[in-house]
């Protein structure tokens, strides 16, 4: 956990804290970039390729790619939008280096990203995929950034059903459904993925007037729900998160996960996902 005061300067002036938290899996494969001397902040969420790749020394596909997404974030100026290029563009150089397969979309590397850039009195915002961008008023009111963010709701319908029919090995039973999805990706999803280009990237500027608390998480800090096709409680983490910071909000997350952990009443795919966040207050 960060907490720590940014320096005054020609901008707005803000606090940030961050986290991140290893999920059941072997690596925590979210990256976090808090880069406070540019006012930019990102969080990236690699997704595991469904042709298994590790690196000499262990790392996923996955793990590369949020890190060199988020490494390309720090190093490349330009705006937002840019940025997503120019990490599409390292993390492809990368696979070719290794010998994978880019036009194969079950081979490839893949991360979201959430990113904010803090201007004077504004901030301009990049998104792909299903990492978010939260926004919270001094009135105490929220705003989602993107609201079709959800390119599961297919394989959620799919796992409900799995687990009605009493199906133990979920993984198995979703195999060919995780295949389908991932080859949807830049067709009706984005992902960074080092293909030609990075569709679905939603980008805009928005005004700081009002706001408290501009927050970029990944999906492991959703709430998991009873039924997975139901809307996210975007409303229950800007509560959470009011009463106990990015902390009090992984905890309540978790202690909801660990209250299932045969997963069958808060339907996902895995006990626990890793969880990954920056808070800029205003």
């Amino acid at each position: 956990m960060q907490s720590k005061k940014t320096p005054k300067r020609l901008t707005t002036s803000y606090s940030y804290d961050s986290l991140t938290d290893k999920g059941s899996g072997r690596l925590n494969e979210d990256a976090l970039l808090c880069a406070p001397n540019k006012g930019l902040f990102a969080v990236f969420d690699g997704a595991t390729s469904l042709i298994p790749f590790q690196d000499g020394e262990g790392r996923t596909g996955a793990y590369l790619a949020s890190h060199i997404a988020s490494r390309a974030f720090d190093e490349v100026g330009g705006d937002l939008k840019h940025l997503v290029s120019k990490a599409n563009l390292a993390v492809r150089s990368a696979m070719l280096q290794e010998g994978v397969d880019v036009t194969n979309k079950l081979s490839q590397w893949t991360t979201t990203v959430a990113a904010v850039k803090v201007k004077y009195n504004s901030f301009d915002w990049v998104q792909v995929a299903d990492t978010n961008i939260l926004v919270i008023y001094e009135n105490g009111t929220h705003k989602l950034l993107v609201k079709d963010y959800d390119h599961d709701t297919d394989s959620n319908i799919m796992l409900k059903q799995l687990v009605k029919d009493g199906v133990k090995d979920i993984w198995a039973g979703m195999l060919d459904q995780f295949k389908r999805n991932r080859m949807n990706s830049n067709v009706t999803y984005g992902f960074i993925a080092g293909e030609k280009e990075v569709k679905f990237v939603h980008s805009g500027t928005e005004s700081l007037v009002g706001v408290s608390d501009v927050i970029l998480f990944s999906d492991g800090l959703l709430f998991p729900k009873e039924d997975p096709t139901a809307p996210d409680d975007i409303k229950r983490i800007a509560r959470s998160y009011g009463k106990g910071g990015l902390e009090g909000w992984l905890s309540e997350v978790r202690a909801l996960e660990a209250s299932d952990p045969g997963m069958r009443k808060y339907l996902r795919f895995k006990p626990q996902d890793d969880a990954t966040a920056v808070a800029v207050t205003f």
